[in-house]
């Protein structure tokens, strides 16, 4: 008899979920509302006294309110940095640019055109988008 009620036992709390790994939030009644904490909203952080379940005594009274540490932000040190921009300008100014040669233009003006053939249809609704889309692979991404 006790072999049987140890196995109903054991088989029924197999079939229990358990989850203990879970982060477990208590449902408090605060005026006959649900409130969802893991801390009691009555809660005082101050007035309190420690019990020590040892000796079954209270500590005194611990009075002080707890305070928060306000964070404050780091001075940021303010230097002058002074930078010659005439000489950055200069520099900017003597790099040479990459000349873009006639055939280049051309292949990117033919993807212009199809990138825009292309949103047209789109934006039609025109069933033969896709030979557009081909146009643009062609005139974009092959070359």
């Amino acid at each position: 008899m006790k072999n049987k009620t140890t196995l109903l036992i054991i088989a029924i709390s197999l079939l229990l979920p358990i989850h203990a790994h879970t982060e477990t939030v208590t449902v408090w009644k605060v005026a006959n509302k649900s409130a969802y904490s893991d801390a009691p909203p009555q809660l005082r952080l101050q007035n309190v006294q420690i019990f020590n379940p040892r000796t079954k005594k209270l500590s005194k009274v611990i009075n002080t309110k707890p305070t928060l540490r306000e964070r404050t932000p780091k001075p940021i040190e303010t230097e002058t940095i002074e930078i010659d921009t005439t000489q950055i300008t200069q520099d900017i100014i003597q790099i040479p640019k990459k000349e873009i040669t006639s055939a280049e233009q051309e292949r990117r003006n033919q993807c212009q055109q199809a990138q825009d053939r292309l949103n047209q249809a789109i934006a039609n609704q025109d069933p033969n988008a896709h030979t557009y889309e081909a146009d643009v692979v062609q005139h974009c991404i092959a070359a």
